[in-house]
């Protein structure tokens, strides 16, 4: 498992200067430390011992800030799929073929319920399979559209087409590959819904119900709001100054209230929970480093052409908008809140007055060099956003764009040039986004480092052989880690020697032994038992695999070679009908279940 020569050179490289922030970062935040300075308000609920109320205990104080707010898109992340509005959208069977694939879809309305199914047809027109599941959830507000969500037991999976909305049509779903197959994290789900109920290192797993609070709510942005219900009740008297029971974004330095919009927009490159860290443990008025760090590439790091060029509008709204003149000559102070009231959304009519508003706050009409007489020609007239906030398409979604935060000085800029940095010579740098002002590198833990680094291990050489170095040097501190043992098993796996094998099994087994709740640990360590010649052992490991993870098409198969293997033909065939009632699309399932029965045959 040697990383190869200069693998701890590399490494250290990665910690002593990849995780430096990048200029434009580290400038604005050592102003944002300077306002920290002088003090802010220490909000009590952030203490993970207040608990969430829901928004409706908030909505009898605050009716005038409640009621504008359900119509906004935040209100509206999250509906049952049996709503009005979503049955409205089926009024026949919607029928698409995916000719890639060779795959049918149906969209089907039965009362109030909506059906989704997948199939294909054989040569002679038969169904080789179809598999239906009832919709139960549509993520989206509607500006490009809905994706819906199935529940299968108590795991939730996205549906094959999402609606959308700019077309008025159905297609795939983003990321669709085949099936009902792709697990709904808790990292989506806390930020798609108002309080998800996700059971702990177990994707896709939630607990009944899944949400305690469908869509997006008070809480999401005010922080768990007991405290402040019980003081309100109890008729304590209200402060002079700030009610420090409830956080107040409009009362936190920019930087801290802009880490409450983070958390859900902006994704970065890589995204790595602190250790012993999980998505729920973060409070809205607390560093959000402290729970999650969000890592960007810095320069000219991928392909050659500048990071804001390229970066995708999709969850980067804050490191496009720091990459701004306006947010650097604001000296920081420029954030989230400066254009958004989470409170009010303005209608379509009245959003380019509204945020045209918000830019003559630091500007003027004199401002903008394009005659007056050729802005109010414009469509919508006098639109700023139109030229320096644009709308860009998705490339990860289709028919789906969304405005660029980078604010560009003119329609059409490429980049700003004194924003962009250079890479690392042999590694291209890391930008901590969210580090707290003064922060040091020094404070992403090594684990924290590993994780990003193995996130981007397949972005070019550099980000791999840095991960294999930071893992040898991280691996003797964490040997009880299951992680940790994970990534070592599959390091050794790579070297292809009967050595790397056995000791790709024995981490495996540890993480097994020590909680590991991934059923591709599982699956990887029955695999490797199978091929050293011990069906039993590997049957024992995928069946432990199953009980945990039974939603994993991989473990079927791996069970019925295990007992072909023994000679247990029929369990062989139970195995795989067992995973093909999970996943009838699964076409390698089929051929494997044809020949086990042909070869059993009298």
């Amino acid at each position: 498992m040697n990383a190869g020569k200069g693998g701890g050179a590399a490494a250290a490289r990665f910690t002593a200067a990849a995780l430096t922030l990048a200029g434009i970062l580290g400038a604005t935040q050592r102003i944002a430390a300077g306002q920290d300075a002088a003090g802010s308000p220490a909000f009590r609920n952030t203490s993970p011992s207040v608990r969430y109320v829901g928004s409706v205990a908030c909505a009898s104080c605050h009716r005038d800030i409640y009621d504008p707010y359900l119509r906004t898109d935040m209100a509206r992340t999250i509906s049952p799929a049996g709503d009005p509005a979503q049955l409205a959208r089926v009024k026949s069977r919607i029928s698409i073929y995916d000719k890639d694939r060779g795959s049918y879809f149906d969209v089907l309305r039965e009362g109030d319920e909506i059906d989704q199914s997948e199939y294909a047809l054989d040569a002679t027109g038969h169904e080789q399979y179809r598999h239906r599941e009832k919709l139960a959830y549509a993520i989206g507000a509607g500006e490009n559209g809905w994706t819906y969500l199935v529940q299968r037991g108590n795991y939730l999976f996205q549906a094959p087409l999402s609606y959308y909305a700019k077309t008025a049509s159905w297609g795939l779903s983003p990321g669709h590959e085949l099936g009902f197959n792709r697990a709904i994290t808790t990292g989506c789900m806390v930020c798609h819904s108002g309080r998800a109920q996700p059971v702990a290192n177990r994707d896709g797993a939630y607990q009944r119900p899944a949400f305690e609070e469908l869509s997006i709510g008070c809480e999401n942005c005010h922080g768990p709001g007991q405290l402040h219900v019980e003081e309100r009740l109890k008729g304590k008297p209200q402060p002079e100054t700030v009610d420090t029971s409830i956080v107040n974004p409009a009362k936190l330095p920019s930087w801290l209230a802009d880490n409450i919009c983070m958390f859900c927009h902006q994704e970065g490159d890589a995204r790595v929970l602190q250790p012993g860290k999980d998505y729920l443990d973060f409070r809205p008025g607390s560093p959000l480093h402290q729970t999650v760090v969000i890592f960007t590439l810095s320069g000219s790091a991928k392909s050659g052409t500048a990071r804001s060029e390229e970066q995708s509008p999709l969850l980067n709204h804050y490191s496009l908008m720091i990459s701004s003149r306006c947010y650097r000559d604001s000296g920081a102070k420029l954030g989230c809140l400066t254009c958004h009231d989470p409170h009010v959304q303005p209608a379509a009519a009245e959003a380019p007055d509204y945020y045209r508003s918000k830019c003559l706050t630091c500007h003027t009409d004199l401002s903008c060099k394009l005659p007056l007489a050729t802005r109010r020609k414009q469509a919508p007239p006098d639109r700023c956003a139109d030229c320096h906030m644009p709308k860009k398409q998705l490339q990860t979604i289709a028919h789906s764009a969304l405005t660029d935060h980078r604010i560009v000085r003119r329609f059409g800029q490429v980049y700003e040039p004194e924003v962009a940095t250079s890479s690392t010579p042999g590694l291209s740098d890391l930008v901590d986004l969210d580090a707290e002002p003064g922060q040091s590198s020094s404070a992403v833990p090594p684990l924290t480092a590993l994780i990003a680094l193995r996130q981007l291990a397949d972005r070019g050489e550099p980000f791999k052989s840095g991960y294999l170095a930071l893992l040898t040097q991280v691996a003797p501190s964490q040997p009880d880690n299951p992680l940790v043992l994970a990534m070592l098993a599959r390091n050794a796996v790579q070297e292809g020697t009967p050595e790397g094998s056995r000791q790709a099994v024995r981490d495996l087994r540890r993480a097994v032994q020590l909680g590991s709740t991934w059923a591709s640990d599982y699956d990887l360590l029955g695999t490797l038992l199978l091929r050293m010649g011990r069906p039993q052992e590997a049957a024992d490991v995928a069946g432990r695999g199953i009980a945990l993870a039974p939603y994993t098409p991989s473990l079927y198969p791996l069970m019925a070679d295990c007992d072909e293997a023994m000679g247990k033909a029929a369990d062989a065939k139970d195995a795989l009908r067992r995973g093909l009632a999970l996943f009838p699309e699964a076409a390698s399932m089929r051929q494997e279940l044809a020949r086990i029965e042909s070869a059993s045959s009298p």
